[in-house]
């Protein structure tokens, strides 16, 4: 015998955890990444920073990360606005409190 939690205990926590979770992405007024995209907003380190994001065909938008939209885009405020980039590759360039 173990005095442990046993597997099925931990599985149905996780199942639970896993299931309330999906249900708050979900709710955000029936659109499941705008919840998707509060939440990583809440853990993403990049917002607050000044960045390069390097575009395909070597393009580049350089500015503040301000947001994560709907479509979980990054949202940069630019020089001439805002400024949604996908599947980029995002370089800070100076630390966020420098």
């Amino acid at each position: 015998g173990s005095d442990g939690v046993g597997p099925e205990a931990v599985i149905a926590a996780l199942v639970d955890r896993l299931g309330s979770r999906y249900e708050a992405w979900h709710g955000q007024d029936g659109a499941p990444a705008a919840g998707l995209a509060a939440a990583y907003g809440d853990v993403c380190d990049t917002l607050g920073r000044e960045v390069r994001a390097d575009l395909p065909g070597g393009a580049t938008v350089e500015g503040r990360a301000v947001d994560i939209d709907t479509a979980g885009r990054l949202v940069l405020m630019t020089a001439t606005g805002a400024a949604a980039v996908g599947a980029v590759d995002v370089v800070p360039i100076r630390p966020l409190n420098g």
